[in-house]
């Protein structure tokens, strides 16, 4: 008597669950991975945002801190530390630097709209773009800087004053999906390092 071989296999029933959870598996793999790529680039382009915003900041504090008084009305009035414009559309800040040049940095908005925060040294200088390309700023501000007004003006017991200003950088990345983008405001208040004699 011969004895079949019979040949066992899937049945079409196992082969759809089989598929079915290696299609779910896949899936949620797929989900966590892009969830994680996402994830990575909202933290970069928020890196960048910080990076590119505290750079102008600690750039134009420098400068800021070294300002001078004008000692002629050449570029601003010599009864004044520096001049913020904020009939310029995003704020202004006029002032003579360490070098007794014009210095000014004020918000510009390019071609695409976007917004930045400039730089231009001397009359007639050229304005030189200080924020990133992928920065977008939205607002510039500042406070009085005028020697003569409360609260910006700091009295010491010797009798000098001297000068306070706030400037505040409000930016967003132009990354990813615009409701999405990182934002920051960064705010920072300062003095120039010279003490103004009192008047």
């Amino acid at each position: 008597m011969k004895l079949r071989a019979y040949q066992q296999g899937f049945t079409l029933v196992e082969m759809l669950v089989a598929t079915s959870i290696f299609v779910g598996v896949i899936t949620m793999a797929s989900a966590l991975l892009l969830s994680s790529i996402q994830s990575q680039q909202h933290v970069i382009a928020q890196q960048e945002l910080y990076d590119g915003v505290s750079y102008v900041a600690e750039y134009m504090s420098r400068a800021i801190r070294m300002a001078q008084k004008a000692k002629d009305s050449s570029c601003i009035s010599d009864k004044w530390q520096a001049v913020i414009d904020e009939g310029t559309p995003g704020g202004s800040l006029l002032f003579i630097n360490s070098k007794g040049e014009c210095q000014q940095f004020k918000r510009e908005v390019d071609a695409q709209g976007i917004g930045f925060i400039s730089e231009t040294i001397g009359s007639g200088g050229v304005s030189v773009r200080l924020t990133a390309k992928n920065i977008d700023v939205k607002a510039f501000r500042t406070t009085s800087f005028l020697e003569s007004e409360q609260p910006a003006v700091e009295e010491f017991p010797s009798g000098k004053r001297q000068a306070r200003l706030t400037f505040t950088i409000e930016a967003a990345a132009r990354k990813g999906n615009p409701a999405t983008q990182p934002s920051i405001i960064v705010q920072t208040t300062l003095s120039p390092r010279q003490v103004n004699p009192g008047n």
